[in-house]
């Protein structure tokens, strides 16, 4: 069976439709549920094998092929509180896709609420912790060494395991190798 490839007008007008249902009912969800401190963000993959444009293959996961979506999560529930779906590029905006814009934009129904937001390696950097500071909101995540905001104080290579940097309102710990994990 021969699958029909939709034009980009198309396919936009099919995530429109979806991403249209989703936002609705996360706007929904958001008003009926309170989540409790402790929130992560997180990447997930909802398996799909159909002909869509955002369509994405992600080597190490169970799921290999699916929609890619960024998810806020309250940690003791799991409950997904806010989620943004990955369709690759955005029209009108190449900022868009960047890891602060993405956590901005989960994060905005919660800041100054005094919540926690734990992240991995790939949301996190001082930038995003001191954004996420000045609205209110604590952060900590895994971080890699050589990311182009860090600190050179916190990574240089005298810090020994078990020891910590601070400054700035960064705490970082040495977790072994080229991570560690940082608090805001």
């Amino acid at each position: 069976m021969m699958q029909r490839k939709l034009g980009d007008s198309q396919a936009m007008a099919h995530y429109s439709e979806f991403g249209q249902l989703l936002t609705h009912s996360s706007q929904k969800l958001q008003v009926i549920y309170t989540p409790e401190e402790q929130l992560a963000i997180d990447e997930a993959i909802c398996p799909f094998q159909g002909c869509i444009f955002y369509r994405v293959y992600i080597k190490g996961k169970p799921h290999k092929y699916g929609i890619k979506m960024f998810e806020l999560c309250e940690s003791k529930s799991s409950y997904v509180y806010n989620l943004e779906v990955y369709t690759g590029t955005h029209p009108t905006n190449s900022e868009c896709l960047t890891a602060v814009s993405v956590v901005e934009r989960l994060c905005d129904k919660i800041k100054g609420t005094a919540h926690c937001v734990y992240m991995d390696r790939w949301f996190s950097s001082p930038n995003i912790f001191h954004h996420l500071w000045g609205s209110k909101t604590k952060s900590v995540g895994t971080v890699m060494s050589n990311r182009k905001e860090m600190p050179e104080q916190a990574f240089s290579g005298n810090l020994k395991k078990g020891k910590k940097y601070q400054a700035n309102r960064i705490t970082s710990w040495p977790s072994g190798g080229r991570t560690s994990v940082m608090s805001y």
